[in-house]
């Protein structure tokens, strides 16, 4: 789908559409179930939960209002709450404290948001869709999008990795957060989302994290960059050496590199579309698992300094 410049115009006459419809299908449902509440609560756990995370009163209303009136009606429910966080841009902006060479993409992901609405896309706006959370948490400013990924602005390291490749991961890893990192969290993250990937390449990584060290500057306590992948993988190097570009700045400056775990669905997201990487794995050379790039603050931000003009 083509990206659209966000239109305030036209954000006010689909958030109308979106109301009327759902004051067909559910009458008074916004007033039995006020979207402040609803909107609240995700701000609530907000310091405590992953972005995927939802607070049970959000379930609770959707499963009511789908009960009560439609499954249809839930999803204009849901519609009704990403276009009222567009809606509060400007005071949310401030809480989130969003550096302005973050604005432009943004702005596209707002856009794309409200044409999908107005095309109706059903079954889209459900808990279970992993895109729609993601959607949902940009429109929060939990998640901000630039160039090929969308940026976490709340996580932490599981302390799950340090055990997951044996004593000298935990005891090295151990010593890496207590002095470099200084603690588990908060970091920001990067995830990988359909909507953002148009820049996947060298230079859209490079202007990405040219927004993370902007971002970091805003939130004095973050720790570093997360990004956790199966494609930091020194193997992915040997067999796919294209894509070397998205581990290389990363550890050429600072950043470490922990071995985490491989799954069924990390080994489906490796070698689908890859015939090098599928080949690899079916031959036993090569098991697709997830790496943990950590990148510390300070690190990142001497890297920023250097290359500012190059990332714009």
């Amino acid at each position: 789908m083509v990206n659209k410049p966000f239109d305030r115009a036209l954000l006010d006459e689909t958030t109308r559409h979106v109301e009327e419809r759902l004051g067909t299908l559910a009458p008074g449902v916004l007033v039995r179930r006020p979207m402040a509440q609803y909107l609240a609560a995700f701000d609530e756990d907000e310091r405590i939960a992953r972005y995927a995370h939802v607070p049970g009163l959000c379930a609770k209303v959707i499963a009511e209002i789908a009960i009560e009136g439609t499954s249809d009606a839930a999803e204009l429910y849901q519609q009704l709450a990403l276009l009222t966080l567009i809606s509060q841009f400007d005071e949310r902006r401030t809480v989130a404290g969003l550096p302005s060479r973050a604005m432009s993409d943004l702005e596209r992901a707002f856009g794309r948001i409200v044409e999908q609405i107005r095309r109706g896309a059903k079954g889209y706006y459900a808990f279970d869709n992993d895109l729609f959370m993601k959607d949902l948490q940009v429109c929060r400013l939990r998640l901000i999008p630039s160039g090929p990924e969308v940026i976490d602005l709340c996580s932490g390291v599981p302390r799950s990795i340090l055990l997951s490749a044996g004593a000298r991961q935990l005891l090295g890893g151990s010593l890496f957060f207590l002095f470099r990192a200084r603690g588990l969290r908060p970091f920001l993250e990067l995830h990988s989302h359909r909507w953002a990937m148009g820049e996947f390449n060298e230079p859209g990584y490079k202007r990405c994290y040219a927004v993370v060290a902007a971002l970091m500057l805003a939130h004095p306590d973050s720790r570093g960059l997360l990004s956790k992948s199966w494609w930091h993988d020194p193997r992915v190097a040997e067999i796919s050496p294209e894509l070397t570009f998205l581990t290389d700045t990363p550890l050429e400056n600072g950043a470490r590199r922990f071995r985490g775990l491989s799954d069924a669905n990390t080994i489906a997201d490796a070698t689908r579309f890859a015939p090098a990487r599928k080949e690899a794995f079916e031959e036993g050379g090569y098991v697709p698992r997830n790496y943990l790039i950590v990148w510390p603050r300070r690190e990142l931000l001497a890297w920023a300094e250097v290359n500012r003009q190059q990332t714009g």
